[in-house]
């Protein structure tokens, strides 16, 4: 490895490659689309990003990776396939 990639990232290999998969693999948007029924499961799962108010709704300024698996979940778990994630 280069002296220059050493300063930018002075980790370990295996410390190097966790980190690049955590930040390729990573939650960056989530989204619910239309077809949502606002049943509350969304929000019954991770009511720290989902909120229903008559229809459901991200919140804003969630760090979605402390929620990675909550927000999965919700989405497997819905039952039109509304919530949406990448």
């Amino acid at each position: 490895m280069s002296r220059f990639m050493h300063r930018i990232f002075p980790f370990r290999r295996d410390e190097k490659i966790r980190y690049f998969v955590e930040m390729c693999m990573s939650i960056k948007k989530v989204w619910v689309e239309d077809t949502c029924t606002a049943c509350g499961l969304c929000e019954e799962i991770c009511p720290e990003v989902f909120k229903v108010n008559g229809i459901s709704s991200v919140k804003k300024g969630v760090n979605f990776k402390q929620y990675e698996d909550a927000i999965k979940e919700a989405a497997e778990s819905c039952p039109v396939e509304a919530i949406k994630f990448e």
